[in-house]
């Protein structure tokens, strides 16, 4: 996994060094670290730790750790050109994380933190954050919409814990 450090004054900046990387893999991968890192300082060492691996078979999972009683699950999408984001891609990627929870999928990496969060499902005092990390424009409809699909697929499953 080649990381880069990257610290740029605007998007073009930052996507110019992203696509220095071999591959869509490494840049998804690279645009997960400059978040991971920007927003919970996690140095690189530790992120090597909790990176999924990206893939076919990620069970809607690139990211994930939690912290206390946070469970954060990253899905990072890479687009060489930006377009809009669909309500039914991110649909589709929840799908995939609700049937990695329940059992129906697997992640081989993610075995300890999805039994954690499989455990605090019931817990009102426990928060799930998937955080959309997109090169993709998602437009406020279609962000208020997912989140509606959200609740309810949390509803309908019973889980008690915050999402």
């Amino acid at each position: 996994m080649n990381l880069r450090k990257i610290e740029p004054d605007d998007f073009n900046t930052f996507q110019a060094e992203i696509e220095k990387s071999r591959n869509l893999v490494e840049r998804t991968i690279n645009l997960t670290w400059f978040y991971v890192q920007a927003r919970f300082k996690i140095p690189e060492k530790e992120f090597k730790t909790i990176y999924s691996v990206d893939g076919s078979n990620d069970g809607g999972i690139d990211c994930f750790f939690n912290e206390g009683n946070t469970f954060y699950l990253i899905q990072s999408k890479y687009h060489e050109r930006s377009q809009k984001e669909s309500l039914s891609s991110i649909t589709h990627e929840l799908q995939k994380i609700e049937k990695t929870i329940v059992g129906e999928n697997t992640n081989k990496y993610a075995l300890d933190f999805i039994n954690s969060l499989r455990r605090a499902l019931d817990n009102p005092n426990a928060y799930f954050e998937i955080i959309w990390l997109s090169t993709n424009e998602v437009n406020d409809k279609t962000r208020i919409e997912s989140q509606e699909y959200l609740n309810n697929l949390m509803s309908n499953r019973n889980w008690s814990l915050n999402a």
